[in-house]
Protein backbone atom coordinates (compact mmCIF):
# COMPACT_ATOMS: atom_id res chain seq x y z
CA UNK A 1 0.00 0.00 0.00
CA UNK A 2 2.65 2.41 0.69
CA UNK A 3 4.19 1.79 -1.86
CA UNK A 4 1.35 2.54 -4.44
CA UNK A 5 0.79 5.77 -2.34
CA UNK A 6 4.46 6.47 -2.86
CA UNK A 7 4.24 5.58 -6.98
CA UNK A 8 0.97 8.18 -6.98
CA UNK A 9 2.85 10.74 -5.35
CA UNK A 10 5.33 10.64 -7.91
CA UNK A 11 2.98 10.32 -10.75
CA UNK A 12 1.23 13.18 -9.84
CA UNK A 13 4.69 15.70 -9.66
CA UNK A 14 5.75 14.00 -12.75
CA UNK A 15 6.08 16.47 -16.31
CA UNK A 16 6.92 13.16 -18.22
CA UNK A 17 4.33 10.44 -17.27
CA UNK A 18 0.99 11.55 -18.93
CA UNK A 19 2.82 13.28 -21.82
CA UNK A 20 4.44 10.07 -22.67
CA UNK A 21 1.19 7.94 -22.38
CA UNK A 22 -0.57 10.46 -24.38
CA UNK A 23 2.16 10.32 -27.46
CA UNK A 24 1.72 6.54 -27.51
CA UNK A 25 -2.09 6.39 -27.44
CA UNK A 26 -2.13 9.24 -30.50
CA UNK A 27 0.72 7.54 -32.35
CA UNK A 28 -1.66 4.05 -32.55
CA UNK A 29 -4.60 6.69 -33.01
CA UNK A 30 -2.34 7.95 -36.17
CA UNK A 31 -1.69 4.24 -37.24
CA UNK A 32 -5.74 3.72 -37.20
CA UNK A 33 -6.57 6.69 -38.67
CA UNK A 34 -4.10 6.28 -41.66
CA UNK A 35 -6.05 3.01 -42.71
CA UNK A 36 -9.82 4.94 -42.31
CA UNK A 37 -11.43 4.35 -45.96
CA UNK A 38 -12.39 7.15 -47.58
CA UNK A 39 -14.98 9.59 -46.86
CA UNK A 40 -15.20 11.22 -50.52
CA UNK A 41 -18.48 11.59 -51.70
CA UNK A 42 -20.43 11.91 -48.44
CA UNK A 43 -21.62 14.76 -46.29
CA UNK A 44 -18.68 14.19 -43.65
CA UNK A 45 -15.79 13.92 -46.58
CA UNK A 46 -17.09 17.43 -47.53
CA UNK A 47 -16.23 18.94 -44.41
CA UNK A 48 -12.95 17.41 -44.59
CA UNK A 49 -9.50 18.33 -45.97
CA UNK A 50 -8.83 16.89 -49.30
CA UNK A 51 -5.40 17.78 -50.24
CA UNK A 52 -3.53 15.91 -52.98
CA UNK A 53 -1.74 12.61 -52.27
CA UNK A 54 2.19 14.03 -53.11
CA UNK A 55 0.80 17.24 -50.39
CA UNK A 56 0.17 15.23 -47.80
CA UNK A 57 3.61 14.50 -46.39
CA UNK A 58 4.97 18.15 -47.20
CA UNK A 59 2.06 19.26 -44.80
CA UNK A 60 2.25 17.01 -42.27
CA UNK A 61 6.15 17.60 -42.15
CA UNK A 62 4.74 21.74 -41.63
CA UNK A 63 2.83 20.62 -39.32
CA UNK A 64 5.40 18.72 -37.30
CA UNK A 65 7.93 22.01 -37.74
CA UNK A 66 5.12 23.79 -36.10
CA UNK A 67 4.39 22.29 -33.13
CA UNK A 68 8.47 21.40 -32.62
CA UNK A 69 8.67 25.52 -32.16
CA UNK A 70 5.74 25.76 -30.18
CA UNK A 71 7.58 23.30 -27.97
CA UNK A 72 10.66 24.97 -27.58
CA UNK A 73 8.84 28.47 -26.64
CA UNK A 74 6.29 26.35 -23.94
CA UNK A 75 9.81 24.23 -22.55
CA UNK A 76 10.98 27.33 -21.81
CA UNK A 77 8.37 29.51 -20.16
CA UNK A 78 8.08 26.17 -17.83
CA UNK A 79 11.78 26.63 -17.27
CA UNK A 80 11.39 30.22 -16.28
CA UNK A 81 8.27 30.09 -13.89
CA UNK A 82 9.98 27.52 -12.48
CA UNK A 83 13.13 29.38 -11.77
CA UNK A 84 11.52 32.20 -11.01
CA UNK A 85 9.47 30.67 -8.12
CA UNK A 86 12.55 28.47 -6.79
CA UNK A 87 14.80 31.83 -6.52
CA UNK A 88 12.04 34.99 -5.52
CA UNK A 89 9.79 32.60 -3.13
CA UNK A 90 10.59 29.07 -1.95
CA UNK A 91 12.50 26.56 -3.62
CA UNK A 92 9.24 24.09 -1.83
CA UNK A 93 7.54 25.98 -4.37
CA UNK A 94 8.42 23.69 -7.02
CA UNK A 95 6.38 21.02 -6.26
CA UNK A 96 3.44 22.94 -6.85
CA UNK A 97 4.08 23.96 -9.88
CA UNK A 98 5.32 19.73 -11.10
CA UNK A 99 1.87 18.95 -9.42
CA UNK A 100 0.02 21.54 -11.61
CA UNK A 101 -2.75 19.32 -13.72
CA UNK A 102 -2.89 22.60 -16.50
CA UNK A 103 0.95 22.44 -17.14
CA UNK A 104 0.74 18.79 -17.42
CA UNK A 105 -2.32 19.04 -19.61
CA UNK A 106 -0.65 21.14 -21.98
CA UNK A 107 2.30 19.41 -22.35
CA UNK A 108 0.69 16.01 -23.25
CA UNK A 109 -1.31 18.19 -25.95
CA UNK A 110 2.33 18.97 -27.19
CA UNK A 111 3.64 14.94 -27.09
CA UNK A 112 0.81 13.56 -28.15
CA UNK A 113 0.02 16.12 -31.32
CA UNK A 114 3.71 15.28 -32.18
CA UNK A 115 3.41 11.56 -32.19
CA UNK A 116 0.53 12.12 -34.23
CA UNK A 117 1.88 13.86 -37.11
CA UNK A 118 5.37 11.97 -36.59
CA UNK A 119 3.33 8.81 -37.06
CA UNK A 120 1.32 9.67 -40.18
CA UNK A 121 4.96 11.08 -41.56
CA UNK A 122 5.31 7.94 -41.63
CA UNK A 123 2.40 6.25 -42.78
CA UNK A 124 1.41 8.57 -45.29
CA UNK A 125 0.84 7.53 -48.89
CA UNK A 126 -1.57 8.13 -51.80
CA UNK A 127 -4.27 6.26 -49.65
CA UNK A 128 -4.02 8.29 -46.65
CA UNK A 129 -7.88 9.11 -45.39
CA UNK A 130 -8.69 12.91 -45.09
CA UNK A 131 -9.94 12.08 -41.60
CA UNK A 132 -6.42 11.68 -40.57
CA UNK A 133 -5.15 15.13 -42.52
CA UNK A 134 -8.26 16.74 -40.96
CA UNK A 135 -7.59 15.40 -37.37
CA UNK A 136 -4.05 16.73 -37.53
CA UNK A 137 -5.08 20.11 -38.86
CA UNK A 138 -7.50 20.30 -36.02
CA UNK A 139 -4.62 19.13 -33.19
CA UNK A 140 -2.33 22.30 -34.35
CA UNK A 141 -5.36 24.62 -33.89
CA UNK A 142 -5.93 23.54 -30.75
CA UNK A 143 -2.45 23.78 -29.70
CA UNK A 144 -2.12 27.05 -30.48
CA UNK A 145 -5.37 28.05 -28.97
CA UNK A 146 -4.05 26.10 -25.87
CA UNK A 147 -0.30 28.61 -26.58
CA UNK A 148 -2.34 31.77 -25.71
CA UNK A 149 -4.01 30.40 -22.85
CA UNK A 150 -1.26 28.95 -21.52
CA UNK A 151 0.92 32.05 -20.89
CA UNK A 152 -1.89 33.70 -19.17
CA UNK A 153 -2.40 30.80 -17.06
CA UNK A 154 1.72 30.91 -16.21
CA UNK A 155 1.46 34.77 -15.57
CA UNK A 156 -1.41 34.36 -13.14
CA UNK A 157 0.52 31.52 -11.63
CA UNK A 158 3.15 33.51 -10.80
CA UNK A 159 1.30 35.71 -8.92
CA UNK A 160 2.47 35.64 -5.40
CA UNK A 161 -1.14 35.98 -4.42
CA UNK A 162 -2.12 32.79 -6.36
CA UNK A 163 1.05 30.97 -5.08
CA UNK A 164 0.50 31.86 -1.33
CA UNK A 165 -3.32 30.35 -2.16
CA UNK A 166 -2.17 27.03 -3.70
CA UNK A 167 0.37 26.98 -0.36
CA UNK A 168 -2.61 27.69 1.34
CA UNK A 169 -5.01 25.03 0.11
CA UNK A 170 -2.49 22.66 0.41
CA UNK A 171 -2.00 22.80 4.22
CA UNK A 172 -5.78 23.10 4.52
CA UNK A 173 -5.68 19.84 3.01
CA UNK A 174 -2.86 18.57 4.95
CA UNK A 175 -4.23 19.50 7.94
CA UNK A 176 -8.31 17.69 6.77
CA UNK A 177 -6.14 14.58 6.26
CA UNK A 178 -4.07 14.83 9.75
CA UNK A 179 -7.87 14.93 11.45
CA UNK A 180 -9.14 11.84 9.78
CA UNK A 181 -5.86 9.64 10.29
CA UNK A 182 -6.21 11.14 14.24
CA UNK A 183 -9.61 9.64 14.53
CA UNK A 184 -8.81 6.37 14.17
CA UNK A 185 -6.69 6.13 17.12
CA UNK A 186 -7.07 8.63 20.83
CA UNK A 187 -4.67 11.23 22.16
CA UNK A 188 -2.22 9.77 24.71
CA UNK A 189 -1.43 11.43 27.58
CA UNK A 190 0.83 9.31 28.79
CA UNK A 191 2.76 8.53 25.46
CA UNK A 192 5.61 10.85 26.23
CA UNK A 193 7.23 7.99 29.48
CA UNK A 194 10.16 6.89 29.11
CA UNK A 195 10.52 4.05 26.66
CA UNK A 196 11.58 1.01 29.05
CA UNK A 197 15.46 0.14 29.40
CA UNK A 198 14.56 -3.58 27.75
CA UNK A 199 13.61 -2.02 24.86
CA UNK A 200 14.72 -3.15 21.58
CA UNK A 201 15.16 -0.76 18.53
CA UNK A 202 14.34 -1.09 15.06
CA UNK A 203 16.71 0.78 13.23
CA UNK A 204 16.34 2.79 9.93
CA UNK A 205 17.72 1.26 6.31
CA UNK A 206 17.46 4.21 4.74
CA UNK A 207 18.13 8.07 5.37
CA UNK A 208 15.50 10.71 4.63
CA UNK A 209 11.84 11.48 5.91
CA UNK A 210 9.34 10.08 6.77
CA UNK A 211 6.39 10.72 4.28
CA UNK A 212 3.89 7.73 5.32
CA UNK A 213 2.99 5.74 8.28
CA UNK A 214 0.62 2.73 7.74
CA UNK A 215 -0.95 2.52 11.48
CA UNK A 216 -2.90 -0.13 10.95
CA UNK A 217 -0.37 -2.82 8.97
CA UNK A 218 2.11 -1.52 12.20
CA UNK A 219 -0.96 -2.24 14.59
CA UNK A 220 -1.18 -5.71 13.20
CA UNK A 221 2.21 -6.22 13.88
CA UNK A 222 2.33 -5.25 17.11
CA UNK A 223 -1.05 -7.43 17.62
CA UNK A 224 0.53 -10.67 15.92
CA UNK A 225 3.82 -10.09 18.49
CA UNK A 226 1.93 -8.86 21.69
CA UNK A 227 4.09 -5.84 21.55
CA UNK A 228 4.06 -2.20 22.26
CA UNK A 229 5.46 -0.45 19.24
CA UNK A 230 6.17 3.25 18.89
CA UNK A 231 7.76 5.02 16.42
CA UNK A 232 10.65 7.87 17.09
CA UNK A 233 10.41 10.66 13.97
CA UNK A 234 7.23 12.23 12.95
CA UNK A 235 6.09 12.45 10.26
CA UNK A 236 7.78 15.22 8.08
CA UNK A 237 11.06 14.48 10.37
CA UNK A 238 14.56 13.23 8.85
CA UNK A 239 15.61 10.00 9.39
CA UNK A 240 19.37 8.99 9.07
CA UNK A 241 20.25 5.22 8.32
CA UNK A 242 20.86 3.04 11.43
CA UNK A 243 19.28 5.63 13.97
CA UNK A 244 16.36 4.37 15.90
CA UNK A 245 13.15 4.40 13.77
CA UNK A 246 10.91 2.80 16.43
CA UNK A 247 11.14 1.29 20.04
CA UNK A 248 9.12 -1.89 20.79
CA UNK A 249 8.73 -3.92 23.93
CA UNK A 250 6.63 -6.60 26.02
CA UNK A 251 4.74 -5.25 28.93
CA UNK A 252 5.23 -6.68 31.98
CA UNK A 253 1.44 -8.18 32.33
CA UNK A 254 2.57 -10.23 29.35
CA UNK A 255 5.84 -11.36 30.25
CA UNK A 256 4.45 -15.22 29.61
CA UNK A 257 4.40 -14.01 26.06
CA UNK A 258 7.31 -15.90 23.98
CA UNK A 259 9.49 -12.51 22.87
CA UNK A 260 9.37 -12.76 18.94
CA UNK A 261 12.17 -12.30 16.98
CA UNK A 262 14.03 -8.81 16.68
CA UNK A 263 14.41 -9.46 13.22
CA UNK A 264 10.96 -10.40 11.99
CA UNK A 265 9.80 -7.24 13.51
CA UNK A 266 12.41 -4.90 12.27
CA UNK A 267 11.38 -5.93 8.84
CA UNK A 268 7.94 -5.41 8.92
CA UNK A 269 8.16 -2.16 10.69
CA UNK A 270 10.82 -0.90 8.31
CA UNK A 271 8.61 -2.23 5.35
CA UNK A 272 5.31 -0.05 6.80
CA UNK A 273 7.23 3.18 7.37
CA UNK A 274 7.58 5.43 4.24
CA UNK A 275 10.48 7.50 4.25
CA UNK A 276 11.41 9.20 0.86
CA UNK A 277 14.13 12.09 -0.05
CA UNK A 278 11.60 14.89 0.45
CA UNK A 279 8.78 15.77 2.39
CA UNK A 280 5.02 15.24 1.23
CA UNK A 281 1.86 17.19 1.61
CA UNK A 282 0.10 14.06 2.85
CA UNK A 283 -0.22 14.14 6.53
CA UNK A 284 2.71 16.82 6.63
CA UNK A 285 1.07 20.40 7.72
CA UNK A 286 4.56 21.51 8.81
CA UNK A 287 5.61 21.56 5.24
CA UNK A 288 2.85 23.63 4.21
CA UNK A 289 3.47 26.50 6.85
CA UNK A 290 7.06 26.23 6.08
CA UNK A 291 6.07 26.86 2.33
CA UNK A 292 4.42 30.26 3.85
CA UNK A 293 6.76 30.93 6.38
CA UNK A 294 9.59 30.93 3.54
CA UNK A 295 7.72 33.11 0.95
CA UNK A 296 7.63 35.96 3.66
CA UNK A 297 10.94 35.58 5.14
CA UNK A 298 12.28 35.73 1.52
CA UNK A 299 9.83 39.01 1.46
CA UNK A 300 11.42 40.74 3.94
CA UNK A 301 15.51 40.04 2.47
CA UNK A 302 17.05 43.18 1.60
CA UNK A 303 17.13 41.89 -2.34
CA UNK A 304 13.21 41.76 -2.13
CA UNK A 305 12.31 44.31 0.23
CA UNK A 306 8.16 43.78 0.15
CA UNK A 307 7.23 43.47 3.48
CA UNK A 308 3.30 43.57 2.63
CA UNK A 309 3.97 39.87 0.87
CA UNK A 310 4.78 39.24 4.61
CA UNK A 311 2.27 40.53 6.18
CA UNK A 312 0.02 38.53 3.47
CA UNK A 313 1.53 35.63 4.31
CA UNK A 314 0.98 35.64 8.36
CA UNK A 315 -2.76 35.84 6.88
CA UNK A 316 -2.73 32.98 5.53
CA UNK A 317 -0.65 31.37 7.99
CA UNK A 318 -3.49 32.19 10.53
CA UNK A 319 -6.11 30.68 8.76
CA UNK A 320 -4.21 26.99 8.79
CA UNK A 321 -3.44 27.45 12.77
CA UNK A 322 -7.16 28.22 13.35
CA UNK A 323 -8.21 24.66 11.82
CA UNK A 324 -4.82 23.44 13.58
CA UNK A 325 -6.66 24.65 16.28
CA UNK A 326 -9.65 22.32 16.42
CA UNK A 327 -7.52 18.74 15.76
CA UNK A 328 -6.79 16.86 19.53
CA UNK A 329 -3.00 17.10 18.70
CA UNK A 330 0.29 15.59 20.25
CA UNK A 331 1.03 11.89 20.27
CA UNK A 332 -1.53 9.04 19.72
CA UNK A 333 -2.49 5.63 20.22
CA UNK A 334 -3.59 2.74 18.28
CA UNK A 335 -4.80 -0.45 19.97
CA UNK A 336 -6.76 -3.46 19.08
CA UNK A 337 -10.03 -4.52 21.00
CA UNK A 338 -8.44 -6.17 24.16
CA UNK A 339 -5.41 -3.76 24.39
CA UNK A 340 -3.44 -6.28 23.98
CA UNK A 341 -1.38 -4.33 21.26
CA UNK A 342 -0.40 -0.98 21.40
CA UNK A 343 1.28 1.72 18.59
CA UNK A 344 2.39 4.97 19.97
CA UNK A 345 2.41 7.44 17.01
CA UNK A 346 4.37 11.09 17.92
CA UNK A 347 2.48 13.64 16.38
CA UNK A 348 3.34 17.50 16.60
CA UNK A 349 1.49 19.34 19.53
CA UNK A 350 -0.40 22.64 18.56
CA UNK A 351 2.88 24.83 20.09
CA UNK A 352 4.92 23.38 17.93
CA UNK A 353 2.81 24.24 14.59
CA UNK A 354 2.03 27.38 16.37
CA UNK A 355 6.20 27.87 16.82
CA UNK A 356 7.07 26.85 13.16
CA UNK A 357 4.51 29.58 12.37
CA UNK A 358 5.42 32.59 13.99
CA UNK A 359 9.34 32.12 15.33
CA UNK A 360 11.31 32.38 11.82
CA UNK A 361 9.07 34.96 10.70
CA UNK A 362 9.21 37.15 14.13
CA UNK A 363 13.00 36.68 14.25
CA UNK A 364 13.47 37.99 10.30
CA UNK A 365 10.82 40.73 10.73
CA UNK A 366 11.77 42.41 14.00
CA UNK A 367 13.04 45.00 12.21
CA UNK A 368 9.51 46.00 10.21
CA UNK A 369 6.79 47.40 12.96
CA UNK A 370 3.90 46.44 10.32
CA UNK A 371 4.81 42.63 10.11
CA UNK A 372 5.13 42.71 14.02
CA UNK A 373 2.04 44.18 14.29
CA UNK A 374 -0.07 42.01 11.39
CA UNK A 375 1.61 38.91 13.61
CA UNK A 376 0.36 40.15 16.85
CA UNK A 377 -2.89 41.05 15.77
CA UNK A 378 -3.38 37.37 13.63
CA UNK A 379 -2.13 35.88 16.69
CA UNK A 380 -5.31 37.39 18.73
CA UNK A 381 -7.37 36.65 16.05
CA UNK A 382 -6.42 32.96 16.19
CA UNK A 383 -6.76 32.62 19.63
CA UNK A 384 -10.42 34.21 19.52
CA UNK A 385 -11.22 31.15 16.98
CA UNK A 386 -9.56 28.59 18.36
CA UNK A 387 -9.84 26.05 21.90
CA UNK A 388 -9.09 28.27 25.29
CA UNK A 389 -6.81 25.48 25.55
CA UNK A 390 -4.03 26.72 23.57
CA UNK A 391 -4.61 30.42 24.96
CA UNK A 392 -1.50 30.28 27.07
CA UNK A 393 0.71 28.88 23.55
CA UNK A 394 -0.68 32.10 21.87
CA UNK A 395 -0.45 34.06 24.06
CA UNK A 396 3.28 33.18 24.99
CA UNK A 397 3.92 33.43 21.20
CA UNK A 398 2.22 37.39 21.19
CA UNK A 399 4.82 38.18 24.15
CA UNK A 400 7.74 36.77 22.25
CA UNK A 401 7.24 39.03 19.06
CA UNK A 402 6.05 41.83 21.29
CA UNK A 403 10.32 41.70 22.82
CA UNK A 404 11.89 40.89 19.62
CA UNK A 405 9.71 43.89 17.66
CA UNK A 406 10.58 46.20 20.55
CA UNK A 407 14.39 45.20 20.24
CA UNK A 408 14.55 45.17 16.62
CA UNK A 409 12.63 48.49 15.96
CA UNK A 410 15.44 51.43 15.84
CA UNK A 411 12.88 54.08 16.17
CA UNK A 412 11.23 55.40 19.16
CA UNK A 413 8.03 55.88 18.18
CA UNK A 414 7.82 52.17 16.17
CA UNK A 415 8.38 50.87 19.77
CA UNK A 416 6.10 52.78 21.60
CA UNK A 417 3.25 52.26 19.00
CA UNK A 418 4.34 48.10 19.16
CA UNK A 419 4.23 48.59 22.71
CA UNK A 420 1.20 50.06 22.49
CA UNK A 421 -0.56 47.25 20.20
CA UNK A 422 0.91 44.91 22.55
CA UNK A 423 -0.84 45.88 25.57
CA UNK A 424 -3.83 46.28 23.73
CA UNK A 425 -3.96 42.53 23.19
CA UNK A 426 -2.44 41.13 26.06
CA UNK A 427 -5.39 42.92 27.65
CA UNK A 428 -7.71 40.90 25.47
CA UNK A 429 -6.11 37.58 26.82
CA UNK A 430 -6.04 38.77 30.44
CA UNK A 431 -9.16 40.36 31.18
CA UNK A 432 -11.12 40.45 27.58
CA UNK A 433 -10.61 43.96 26.81
CA UNK A 434 -11.71 44.49 23.31
CA UNK A 435 -8.82 46.02 20.80
CA UNK A 436 -8.94 49.10 19.05
CA UNK A 437 -5.58 49.79 17.44
CA UNK A 438 -4.54 46.56 16.06
CA UNK A 439 -8.05 46.55 13.87
CA UNK A 440 -6.40 49.82 11.57
CA UNK A 441 -2.98 49.08 11.24
CA UNK A 442 -1.59 47.35 8.00
CA UNK A 443 -4.00 48.84 5.36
Amino acid sequence: MLRLQAWNERIRESLWFWPVLTGIGSAIAAWALARVGSSEGTLVGRLLASPEPDEVRPILVTLLGAIVAAESILSSLTIVTLQTASTQFSPRLLRNFLRDRTTQAVLALFVGTSGFLTTLIIEADDTTADLAVTVSVALVFAVVVVIAWFFGHVSQSLRVESMMHTATDEARDAVDRLERWLATGRPAHDATTPVPATSTAVLATRSGYVQQVDTAALLHVAAEHGITLRLVPQLGQPVTEGAPLAWWWIEPSRTSTPPPSSNAVARRVVANVGIGFERTERHDVGLGLRQLVDMSIKAMSPAVNDPYTAMQAVDHLGSILVRLGRLPLGDHVWSNDDAAAVLILPVATYGEFASLACDQLRRYGAREPAVMHRMMAMLRDVASAADERHHLTLRRLVVECGATAQAGVEHQVDRMAVDEILQEILNWFDRGVAPTTVFRNGL
